[in-house]
């Protein structure tokens, strides 16, 4: 359920709330855990959501995609339109639009509003939001066909359709032709993580044939990154591949949420996310950075994989989508024993035990960088972690404390490069 755009925020909800017509699924069918595993996961948010949204966050918890409302009739912009859609992009999310529609207004001056507005210029189709009903199903029917055949001819992109099982138009054929975006609701308004293990939901008539594209199963959802409630959606992998090039992860015990799946012949605003990081971090050409995600792509991928200390296999998935988030925040490698070894005299760590004596080196050492960690590499660490105030377990060891200094020092710019850019700021 969306809520209409009223400066009387929490009047609109209570009578929505008391209201509201609620999808109640079939009692016949639970939704299988072979099936919702693949779902793509996806949310849909409004002005009405506390803002600003962290997107990354919400690409960290699992999400895929986000609808974001744009318009509602002739008269209204969501303020947080343009904003919401451009953080998504920066944070890698697919992002789609949809208009809150107004029967009662001219349909073809709605659709060319919310195209005016942007509204067709996500990866992810058009939508068109019809929730409220007039006099006359012939009018709601006809109305939104015009909606839809205009948005069409406008951008040349099919658009959706959301709606219910209890709406009176809901049986109408000639909307069939269109995606449906489904509002169903099997445990009502009460908070709800998942549509797996959910009662099947009702289909409208006309879709009975086609079933649903994309399910939103609540408006009590709860997502890192967003204040409050949130709606949320199950998508058809499919559709999600269609659209994206990306593949689909079923969950799993480490990642309970199915992730989308970057690689060679996947395209859109995520490829062109993940080529401007590499970019960013030099490990990609500007002129790879195309939107195809092509073999060029891969490997930069593979050594970012290096960097952040995760397996390597040049696909974007879930480790690697999070452990971005981590190396962005951080600029070192993700935490774990495997890439923060407890290290101590006589350790065999070759590779690991170099980087520690090349940083203390920086920090003012004089080690010889042989990867051998001698009672001199041992006396110099002893040293770096008084200076740097480090109370570690023990002295002389490297823990994750004294790892998280190293790689501070080893990040710092040093303070001749900061003197050189003050001077050429001045010139």
């Amino acid at each position: 359920m969306r809520l209409p755009h009223n400066p009387f925020t929490s009047l609109t909800l209570a009578l929505a709330l008391s209201a509201a017509p609620i999808t109640m699924a079939s009692p016949a069918k639970a939704t299988t855990t072979p099936l919702c595993a693949s779902w793509v996961h996806m949310l849909d948010v409004s002005s009405n959501n506390p803002h600003p949204i962290d997107f990354a966050s919400v690409v960290k918890a699992g999400y895929a995609g986000v609808y974001v409302k744009a318009t509602e009739g002739t008269w209204y912009t969501n303020p947080y339109f343009g904003t919401d859609t451009t953080l998504a992009v920066k944070s890698g999310l697919p992002w789609g639009a949809y208009d809150y529609a107004r029967p009662t207004d001219n349909p073809v001056a709605d659709a060319k509003y919310f195209v005016a507005a942007g509204g067709a210029k996500g990866v992810l189709p058009p939508a068109l939001d019809m929730e409220t009903q007039t006099s006359s199903v012939a009018h709601d029917v006809a109305w939104m066909n015009k909606w839809l055949a205009t948005v069409k001819t406008l951008t040349g992109v099919t658009p959706i359709v959301y709606t219910g099982s209890y709406y009176w138009w809901s049986g109408a054929i000639s909307l069939s032709k269109y995606a449906l975006w489904l509002a169903a609701y099997p445990h009502s308004y009460q908070p709800t993580q998942s549509a797996c293990g959910l009662p099947a939901p009702k289909i409208p008539a006309a879709w009975a044939k086609k079933g649903w594209t994309i399910w939103q199963f609540t408006s009590r959802g709860l997502v890192s990154g967003i204040g409050g409630y949130v709606d949320l959606e199950a998508a058809n992998p499919k559709w999600f591949t269609n659209l994206t090039g990306a593949g689909v992860t079923p969950s799993t015990p480490k990642h309970p949420v199915p992730a989308p799946l970057y690689a060679p012949g996947s395209h859109g605003v995520t490829v062109y996310y993940v080529q401007h990081v590499l970019f960013s971090l030099h490990l990609l050409p500007k002129s790879g950075v195309t939107g195809h995600y092509d073999l060029r792509t891969k490997a930069a991928v593979e050594k970012y994989q290096v960097l952040m200390g995760i397996s390597v296999d040049g696909l974007w998935g879930a480790d690697t989508s999070n452990g971005n988030v981590w190396y962005l925040a951080y600029h070192r490698p993700v935490e774990t024993n495997a890439n923060y070894p407890l290290m101590q005299a006589g350790t065999a760590y070759h590779d690991k035990v170099k980087f520690l004596q090349t940083t203390l080196n920086k920090a003012g050492a004089r080690l010889k960088v042989d990867g051998v960690f001698s009672v001199l590499t041992e006396a110099a660490l002893i040293k770096f972690q008084k200076s740097q105030h480090i109370v570690p377990f023990w002295y002389g060891k490297v823990d994750i404390l004294t790892w998280q200094r190293i790689w501070a020092v080893h990040n710092a710019v040093p303070k001749h490069h900061h003197k050189a850019a003050k001077k050429k700021a001045k010139k």
